[in-house]
């Protein structure tokens, strides 16, 4: 039940992220623990690539990035690359560069995908 809640949710994020609503997508994330709901890898990189496509939300691409370090949970190669995209679409393109090189050989892919960034 709580695994097809979740693939809910997580869909809602999309949506907003296609609809290029980075802070919605930030609000549904804060939401999920009201909802009994723990964020996975899919979550954290479709609200990242939000702030990527909303173009404004590089500062909560890389807060976004910090609380799920001290979670101890990964975003993958993907989430990666989209908070490196948030910066760049900015004109934060040294912050991206300091992330890009802060994570090359951490993540599985995160190396191709941030190049691509």
């Amino acid at each position: 039940h709580g695994d097809s809640d979740l693939v809910g949710q997580n869909a809602a994020i999309t949506a907003c992220e296609r609809a290029t609503r980075w802070q919605l997508c930030g609000e549904l994330l804060q939401q999920l623990p009201t909802l009994r709901l723990e964020p996975d890898a899919i979550t954290f990189s479709a609200v990242l690539s939000s702030c990527a496509a909303g173009g404004a939300g590089w500062e909560e691409a890389l807060a976004l990035l910090g609380q799920v370090r001290r979670r101890g949970q990964q975003v993958g190669g993907f989430g990666l690359s989209a908070a490196v995209s948030a910066c760049r679409l900015a004109s934060r393109w040294e912050v991206g560069l300091a992330l890009w090189g802060d994570v090359v050989g951490h993540a599985p892919l995160a190396d191709l995908h941030c190049m691509n960034a």
